[in-house]
């Protein structure tokens, strides 16, 4: 016999903002992950798994991705990329953009990172992302990092669930290898 019952994952990097975290609340899915610093929710539990890295991103053709390091200013007039507004790593950047007085050529805003991800490898301009929503396309070549003399960003990997939802042996054993795995990958950056 399994030590644990069969459940199912389900993984979408492209969720429509916070109202994903719905489905916690209707009894739809058992669990989320979420990368943001901050969250508050009454009615959800919420746990600090990991950090996530967060990395500026370029076609690798792009004049920055020659410099040996960038800082903010550098920034200037470039066309930047961004997801959602309810993203907090992109807030976080906004706001350092706007505290060195910094004004991009232009934002473009989009829902899905994947999609934002194809308009930076095609040279449409420069984004932040979580390192873990680049890694296949740095790997590729696709994207180069930049090298942010400001870097040093990251946000916070929250599991959350609803705070009356059960607890079965099988959930329980995930949380437990998502907080040793996430936990793990903090220590490791």
């Amino acid at each position: 016999m399994p030590l644990h019952a069969r459940f199912a994952v389900d993984f979408d990097r492209d969720a429509d903002g916070y109202e994903f975290l719905r489905l916690p609340r209707q009894g739809i899915t058992d669990m989320a992950f979420l990368l943001t610093n901050t969250f508050q929710a009454s009615d959800l539990q919420i746990e600090a798994v990991g950090h996530e890295p967060l990395v500026v991103v370029a076609h690798p053709d792009h004049p920055l991705t020659r410099r040996k390091a960038v800082q903010v200013t550098d920034f200037a007039g470039e066309n930047v990329l961004l997801s959602r507004s309810d993203c907090s790593y992109r807030r976080g950047f906004e706001r350092i953009l706007d505290e060195s007085k910094v004004e991009p050529g232009s934002i473009l805003e989009f829902n899905s990172v994947a999609t934002l991800k194809e308009c930076v490898c095609a040279g449409v301009g420069i984004s932040i992302l979580p390192e873990v929503a680049a890694r296949e396309e740095t790997q590729r070549g696709r994207l180069a990092v930049l090298r942010w003399r400001d870097q040093g960003l990251r946000c916070k990997t929250l599991m959350i669930w609803h705070q009356d939802k059960w607890l079965s042996p099988a959930l329980e054993a995930f949380m437990t290898i998502s907080r040793d795995v996430l936990g793990n990958f903090d220590k490791a950056a």
